[in-house]
């Protein structure tokens, strides 16, 4: 019980393991242990994003995210549009209308998903993909 505890804190999983004398992988499967709640109600601002990781055998999953608290909502355990888009109607349509900006990548996917499921959401692009594009089109200009 104590390496889940520690688990639920920033560090690493070989810290850990070295702290209690067992392996990196028993540490990990404690740590797989853990689960959280499905959040109860959606916040005015939502962030979207995939990310690499191997859950249930897929290759990217997607965090959802509170972009004011930078706390993690939820991780949906791959980044299929269908998927996603059940997952946002499980929320009573109220609650997703009350949604106002939706912060994500350029990505079709999740624009396919915002439209659908937040209808008065307005999308904003994460500046990190923004500055990409203009770095990208400028290193384009140079050469």
């Amino acid at each position: 019980m104590l390496i889940l505890k520690e688990c639920r804190q920033r560090q690493t999983f070989t810290s850990i393991a070295a702290r209690y004398r067992v392996s990196v992988p028993t540490v990990i499967r404690y740590f797989d242990r853990i689960q959280y709640a499905k959040p109860t109600r959606l916040p005015w601002l939502l962030a979207l994003d995939e990310f690499k990781g191997n859950a249930q055998g897929q290759k990217y999953q997607t965090s959802i995210t509170n972009p004011f608290t930078h706390k993690i909502l939820d991780i949906l355990p791959n980044q299929n549009t269908q998927d996603i888009i059940k997952y946002f109607r499980s929320f009573p349509k109220k609650q997703r209308n009350r949604v106002r900006w939706v912060i994500m990548d350029i990505s079709n996917l999740f624009r396919k998903v915002v439209q659908e499921v937040f209808p008065n959401a307005v999308i904003i692009c994460d500046r990190f993909h923004i500055i990409r594009l203009v770095l990208r089109a400028m290193e384009r200009v140079r050469k």
